[in-house]
């Protein structure tokens, strides 16, 4: 079986089903946010690069309320943090839904990143 769908990220059609994420970065009030078709090493890829600070969001979860940036881990001044939210649906398993905070420059990066509209 072949997906119908090419993976966003390598722009191939993949062997197996994709996996669908869903980042959106909002920022007082604007969102700027993507479907992600993603094959499973594309998938893998996403998270090895930008997950790593990314929190668990589920019902159980404490979020912290940590002022650094996830990525650059730079103290984010009050007014500016921007949130990152991702849903993943990944084949085979539950919804999980993750959270993370950046500075303006680090949040920017991800909307370049992820092509976010």
């Amino acid at each position: 079986m072949v997906s119908i769908y090419p993976c966003d990220l390598h722009g191939r059609r993949s062997a197996d089903r994709l996996s669908t994420l869903y980042p959106s970065i909002v920022y007082r009030g604007s969102r700027r946010s993507r479907r992600m078709r993603l094959c499973g090493p594309c998938l893998d890829s996403v998270f090895e690069t930008y997950g790593g600070n990314w929190q668990k969001a589920d019902l159980e979860a404490e979020l912290s309320e940590s002022s650094l940036c996830a990525a650059c881990e730079t103290l984010i001044a009050e007014e500016e943090p921007h949130a990152l939210f991702a849903t993943l649906y990944r084949r085979g398993s539950e919804r999980e839904d993750w959270y993370a905070l950046y500075c303006l420059r680090c949040a920017l990066g991800l909307v370049d990143a992820f092509k976010l509209e």
